[in-house]
C-alpha cells in the first residue's frame, strides 16, 4: 500500500508539473546574461524586443526579477504546431490581420508585425501573405550583453575607413552584368527552359511540395558542379510536410580551410496556386542566385577563408532547410564567421536604388553590414544602404542568428507588390535587373572582403595596352599575374587582362589585345 501511495503521488507530482511556454521581455541587453545563469529556463526563439521560451511551471519563482509573461502549455497535439508569423506589408492595419489569423490559428503573443500562433498544420495553406518561422522547441543560443549595440549605446564598431578597393574584387564584380543574372531568372522562374538532368525543361514552380522543385535543386547543384569546387553536395532534412534538401557547394580557403562564411538564398517559391504556376522571380530566383554568381566568379579565387555557397529548401515552409542546417553545425561545433542572406532583392519602384541590410543587434553581425556599407563606396556600386539592427524571424539568416552566429539578411526597400502570387516574374514593371545587378554585386563584393583574396596584388597605379604579344616579351617585368592573383609564365600570356610587377614600382594593370 505504501508503495503504491509513493508511485501515485510521484505520478501526480510529474502529472501536475506542466512545461510552459513564456515570453521574457527585454529592458536592456544584461536580461541576456540573467536569463543564460537560469538552467532551467530555455529559450527558443529571439525577437526584438523578447525572448521566447519553455520552462517548467514549478520553476516559474526564479523569474521574479523578470518582466514575462506566460502563454500556454508547450503539448501540442499530433497535427499541431507553433509558428512565428510575420507580415510584411507594413502599411496593412494589423488589428485587421490579426482577426483574419483568429480564423484560422491561435495568437499566443504580438510583437510589431510578428505574431506567435498555435496551428493546425492543415490551415497553413491559408496564410500565403505571411512569411512562416516553424519554432521547434529546441534551445537557442542567447547573445551575451557585452556582444548587443543597445539603442542608446550606438557607435562605430570597426574602423573601416582605411579599406580600399582590392583589383581582383573590383575585376570581378565588373564582369557581373545585368543581362546574364536576367537569363539565369528567366531559366529558373520557368519564363525560359533550362537545361537540367539531360533534358530541356520548363521549372514553372519550385515550391517545395512539387516535383519542380526537385529539378530546381538539380539545375542549381549542376550549375555548381560544372564550375569545379571543393565540392558539391546536397544536404538532406525532413520537416512536417516531408523529406527535402538544400545544395552546398564548397570552396576551401587556404589558411583556415576549417573557419567559413555562408552565402545564399532559398530557391523555393510560393503563390496562390503553388501546385501549378509560382515563378518567384523576385521571391525568391533573385536572392539565390546570387549564390550562383558568387560562386562561378569567385571559384578560381585563392582566400584564406573557406566559402560556402548554399540553396536552402522549404524556406516558405518554416524555414526548415536553414533550421536543419544550422542546428546540426551548432552541434558539430563548426566556425563559421558570417551568414550573407539574400531574399527578395530585385523590386525597384522609387528609382532610389535602396538596399536594406537587417544584421541585428549583435556587435559582430553589425560588423558585417558596416563592412557592405563601407564596399558600396569603395567600389562606386551606387546603392543607397540602410543597415537595421532589427533581426526579423522571416527568412534563412535567422537561424543561424539564433544558433549564436553572425548573420545579415540583403533585401530590397520597395517591397515587391506581386509578392507570393503567380505575377512574381521578371516581366513586371518593378523587375529592375540594373538594381538587381547592383545588389548582387554588393553582396559578392563584402563576401570577398569578408573571406580575403590570399592574393599579392594590392593595388593598381596604371593603365597600358599593348597591341600584340611581341611588345610584351620585351617588358622588363619578372613577376606576371591573371586576374586571380596567379603567377604565370611570359610565354602563356595570350589575349587577356594582366597585372604586372617592376621592382620599385607598384602593380599596374596591362590589357593584352591580339
Amino acid at each position: 500500500m505504501k508503495k503504491f501511495i509513493i508511485l501515485f503521488s510521484l505520478f501526480l507530482t510529474f502529472a501536475l508539473n506542466k512545461e510552459l511556454l513564456l515570453v521574457v521581455n527585454l529592458s536592456s541587453p544584461i536580461v541576456y546574461d540573467k536569463l543564460s545563469e537560469i538552467k532551467d529556463f530555455t529559450p527558443i526563439a529571439l525577437l526584438e524586443n523578447s525572448v521566447i521560451g519553455r520552462m517548467e511551471e514549478e520553476n516559474l519563482f526564479k523569474l521574479i526579477d523578470f518582466s514575462y509573461q506566460t502563454l500556454g502549455e508547450t503539448k501540442l497535439n499530433k497535427d499541431e504546431a507553433f509558428y512565428l508569423l510575420y507580415y510584411p506589408k507594413e502599411e496593412e492595419d494589423l488589428s485587421l490581420i490579426n482577426e483574419k489569423l483568429e480564423n484560422y490559428c491561435e495568437v499566443l503573443y504580438k510583437e510589431g508585425q510578428t505574431f506567435l500562433v498555435k496551428i493546425d498544420l492543415a490551415k497553413l495553406n491559408y496564410l500565403k501573405e505571411f512569411e512562416l518561422c516553424y519554432l521547434s522547441l529546441k534551445p537557442i543560443i542567447l547573445p551575451k550583453s557585452n556582444e548587443i549595440i543597445w539603442e542608446s549605446k550606438k557607435r562605430d564598431i570597426l574602423d573601416l575607413n582605411s579599406l580600399q578597393p582590392n583589383p581582383i574584387i573590383q575585376e570581378i564584380i565588373n564582369r557581373i552584368t545585368p543581362s546574364e543574372l536576367a537569363e539565369l531568372v528567366r531559366q529558373l522562374s520557368g519564363e525560359k527552359k533550362s537545361f537540367v538532368l539531360g533534358d530541356s525543361d520548363s521549372i514553372y514552380t519550385r515550391h517545395a511540395t512539387t516535383q519542380k522543385n526537385s529539378r530546381a535543386l538539380f539545375w542549381f547543384y549542376e550549375n555548381l558542379l560544372s564550375f569545379n569546387l571543393d565540392s558539391v553536395l546536397f544536404d538532406p532534412f525532413s520537416h512536417s510536410q516531408g523529406n527535402d534538401s538544400n545544395v552546398i557547394g564548397v570552396k576551401k580557403g587556404r589558411v583556415y580551410p576549417d573557419i567559413y562564411f555562408i552565402v545564399g538564398g532559398h530557391i523555393d517559391d510560393m503563390s496562390e496556386s503553388p501546385s501549378i504556376y509560382a515563378p518567384g522571380a523576385d521571391d525568391n530566383a533573385s536572392g539565390v542566385l546570387t549564390a550562383l554568381i558568387a560562386a562561378k566568379y569567385l571559384k578560381d579565387i585563392p582566400f584564406k577563408y573557406t566559402i560556402k555557397f548554399i540553396a536552402w529548401n522549404a524556406e516558405e515552409l518554416g524555414l526548415y532547410g536553414s533550421q536543419a542546417h544550422a542546428q546540426r553545425v551548432r552541434s558539430q561545433g563548426d566556425s563559421i564567421l558570417g551568414v550573407l542572406n539574400s531574399d527578395m532583392i530585385a523590386c525597384e519602384v522609387s528609382n532610389l536604388d535602396s538596399v536594406r541590410i537587417y544584421t541585428g543587434q549583435r556587435i559582430t553581425s553589425r560588423a558585417i553590414g558596416e563592412t557592405a556599407f563601407i564596399v558600396n563606396q569603395r567600389y562606386n556600386i551606387g546603392l543607397n544602404i540602410r543597415r537595421s539592427t532589427e533581426m526579423r524571424p522571416y527568412s534563412d539568416h535567422y537561424p543561424y542568428y539564433q544558433q549564436g552566429y553572425n548573420a545579415v539578411h540583403f533585401f530590397e526597400d520597395d517591397f515587391c507588390p506581386d509578392y507570393h502570387t503567380t505575377r512574381d516574374r521578371i516581366t513586371r514593371y518593378w523587375f529592375d535587373t540594373l538594381y538587381y545587378c547592383k545588389v548582387v554585386k554588393l553582396v559578392v563584393a563584402t563576401l570577398a572582403t569578408l573571406a580575403i583574396p590570399d592574393t599579392q596584388i594590392s593595388y593598381l597605379s596604371e593603365k597600358r595596352v599593348i597591341n600584340n604579344k611581341k611588345l610584351t616579351k620585351n617588358l622588363k617585368i619578372n613577376n606576371i599575374y591573371n586576374i586571380f592573383g596567379q603567377r604565370i609564365n611570359r610565354d602563356k600570356i595570350g589575349k587577356g587582362i594582366y597585372y604586372l610587377k617592376e621592382e620599385g614600382v607598384d602593380f599596374r594593370k596591362v590589357v593584352i589585345l591580339k
